[in-house]
């Protein structure tokens, strides 16, 4: 799996479904795809970690939490993942206390 890549289409699913252009279901296809991967293969045959990872699992495990229909109708998971699409762009830098380690 390449990681740069996955964070680059990461951008634009989020991108989308916070337009309102992509379904939430498409979005979390693509999250638990990533989880599954990373969950189930040989940690020794998995890329090595990078830098922008903490980032890159920190939204997905936002997404796999709050992108579903119960948390989506409060506006409080939007706001989460707005703001975390910010730090996937790298408008803001992820605070140090927040978590984001592959599976």
């Amino acid at each position: 799996m390449n990681l740069p890549e996955k964070y680059q289409e990461l951008i634009m699913l989020l991108t989308k479904f916070l337009s309102g252009a992509l379904a939430a279901d498409v979005l979390q296809k693509f999250v638990w795809e990533v989880i599954d991967f990373f969950s189930t293969t040989e940690k020794r045959d998995l890329p090595p970690l990078e830098e922008f990872e903490k980032v890159f699992w920190y939204v997905i495990w936002e997404i796999q939490h709050l992108a579903t229909e119960d948390h989506l109708e409060d506006g409080s998971a939007r706001q989460v993942l707005e703001e975390a699409l910010t730090f996937l762009k790298g408008d803001r830098d992820l605070p140090e206390e927040y978590i984001g380690r592959r599976p």
